[in-house]
């Protein structure tokens, strides 16, 4: 900018295109443009930042007209800065002398003023500025540490003239005398958090000081502990045995390193500095169970290395997981429940019983035995509540429900099996017209060998996944291996259209959960990447399969208040939930 200014000046100058009635109306409404600054102080020397004020002295005009500034601080005839507009300016003079300062002040009318003024310099002389660098900054006692002041600077005197004095650890006793080289070398005998102290002095006398943080420890990054442990599910009654003999020293396979164990994180070491590395132990608490291995070299270094050990009650119940094959159906619904997922840390699972109550009436509904797979009709529409129990050799018992609603219809319903994820998921199926549509959003996660397929959960709230499904991307929805189980795939627009076509009119509440048509629409909201989760409670969106001409995504919306029920076109940005149809 102040470059452009510069040009303009000149060019009115030359040119003489500054109208006489211009220059008239300049001459009524402004001052005389005179240069002037006050100078604080009036003399000093080569150490002293002389403070030129120009707010105090002239008008520096406004933004419609301001008054630009430049010096020539030593009177070489060269302007030692850019124009500016700023009222106070810091300098330096770093040689003795008297200088000619000079100022300019002008306008961008063309108008100009100086003054110059002699400032008398006397020799100066400041302390060295120190500047104190260690390497490494943390490391064990039988480091170098490289303490490095050569990047301290003086204003009078060269880094060769200035003499350095160094208290390695801190405790105010000085370890050198002053000398020229900048760059010491040291080794230390203690650990601990330190502060090193540098002092660096000039030909005049001076000092400067600088201080810098270290730690000093006996940590090895060489010594790699490595700790196995041959228990794998033990109890408060089973010994635990750890080994730490695959434990080594980088560079020295022949260093007799010493092993020292410690649980609970207790101030004393149950073995230490044992040449046997192995441990036996009996953990008496249940649960978690912190065991800390230090492996030391003879030099006296070491490193440590922790692990988590789960420790489990002599015999726990069994942990009893329920899916149910589709949670929403009508009278003529078969609906499953399995027990698959469930499992017992202790026995296999031909040792474990199961029953189930089908409608939460407080009645088992089947004797116990290894049924872990049931079908089920309710006669009647209503939310039922299914329990599941299933008890080991010892009689312990876990139990776990699950919900099923049941809502007045007769469209023929099943489920669908996904089996690509960790676990399965399972989906409740209609068939509406000639179309068989899951009633359920997508919920699913998987890896493949080429894509993962990940999903989000509305608010960042897992327990929305449960109710809503995921929320996917458009990149997921276009997977060239499908994001649907085998056998289904994403529905197209057409695919929506005909489903709108065989509802005919009242779409909307027929779609509605509870609806007639049994698709059961939740109003689950979306996801805008750059404004975040938006209309739950009031609309949904779903993916089609479809992009227009230009290669924009197309979904369809479903608004009931505003009534909307159609396609739309959408940004690439979103995340939608997925309905798939069966091919």
């Amino acid at each position: 900018m102040n470059r452009l200014i510069n040009i303009f000046l000149v060019a009115l100058v030359l040119t003489g295109t500054v109208s006489q009635s211009c220059k008239k109306a300049s001459d009524d409404t402004q001052p005389d443009l005179v240069a002037d600054f006050h100078l604080s102080p009036q003399e000093g020397s080569t150490t002293t930042i002389f403070h030129f004020d120009l707010g105090t002295a002239i008008d520096l005009g406004d933004n419609s007209n301001p008054v630009f500034i430049r010096f020539d601080w030593d009177g070489d005839g060269d302007w030692d800065m850019m124009h500016s507009s700023m009222p106070e300016y810091d300098h330096r003079y770093y040689l003795p002398g008297d200088y000619t300062t000079i100022l300019e002040v002008s306008r961008v009318s063309g108008e100009t003023d100086t003054i110059s003024q002699m400032i008398s310099v006397e020799q100066g002389y400041s302390p060295p500025r120190a500047l104190l660098m260690v390497q490494p900054d943390s490391a064990h006692l039988l480091t170098d540490f490289i303490f490095d002041g050569s990047q301290t600077q003086d204003d009078e005197d060269s880094i060769a003239m200035l003499k350095f004095r160094w208290d390695f650890d801190g405790d105010q006793v000085w370890d050198t005398d002053f000398i020229s080289d900048p760059v010491m070398s040291h080794r230390f005998m203690n650990t601990g958090h330190i502060t090193a102290i540098m002092e660096v002095k000039d030909t005049m006398g001076l000092v400067g000081r600088t201080e810098l943080p270290l730690i000093v420890n006996r940590l090895n990054g060489l010594i790699k502990p490595r700790v196995n442990y041959t228990c794998n599910n033990c109890t408060v009654e089973d010994e635990f045995i750890f080994d730490a003999s695959e434990s080594f020293e980088e560079n020295k396979p022949e260093s007799r390193l010493l092993y020292s164990w410690n649980v609970l994180s207790s101030t004393d070491w149950e073995v230490d500095q044992s040449e046997n590395p192995l441990f036996k132990v009996y953990l008496p608490d249940e649960g978690e169970v912190l065991v800390k291995l230090r492996v030391s070299a003879p030099d006296g270094l070491y490193m440590d290395t922790t692990l988590n050990v789960m420790v489990h009650p002599k015999n726990t119940p069994p942990y009893a997981y329920l899916d149910i094959g589709c949670q929403i159906g009508n009278p003529q619904t078969q609906f499953y429940f399995n027990s698959l997922r469930s499992y017992d840390r202790d026995e296999s699972m031909m040792n474990l019983r199961i029953r189930w109550d089908l409608n939460m009436d407080g009645i088992w509904d089947t004797s116990l035995d290894d049924q872990s797979e049931v079908y089920h009709k309710y006669n009647e529409a209503g939310t039922y509540l299914v329990r599941m129990a299933i008890i080991d050799s010892q009689n312990k018992e876990s139990i776990v429900t699950g919900t099923v609603t049941v809502f007045d219809g007769n469209h023929e319903t099943g489920f669908v099996e996904d089996k690509r994820g960790t676990f399965n998921e399972y989906y409740g199926t209609v068939k509406i017209g000639d179309q068989w549509w899951m009633q359920e959003n997508f919920n699913s996660e998987f890896k493949s060998k080429n894509f993962d397929v990940t999903k989000n959960c509305y608010s960042n709230n897992p327990d929305n996944c449960k109710l809503y499904g995921g929320l996917y991307s458009l990149y997921e929805v276009h997977l060239e291996k499908g994001l649907c189980p085998k056998g289904w795939r994403i529905p197209s627009v057409q695919d929506w259209q005909t489903l709108m076509n065989y509802l005919e009119k009242n779409q909307i509440s027929k779609l509605e959960y509870g609806g007639s048509s049994e698709f059961h629409i939740n109003l689950a909201g979306y996801i805008d990447v750059y404004r975040g989760y938006m209309g739950l409670d009031k609309s949904t969106h779903f993916w089609t399969s479809d992009l227009s001409k230009n290669g924009v995504p197309i979904a369809w919306y479903f608004h009931p208040d505003k009534g909307i029920n159609r396609e739309v076109f959408v940004s690439k940005f979103y995340e939608f939930y997925v309905r798939c149809i069966k091919e």
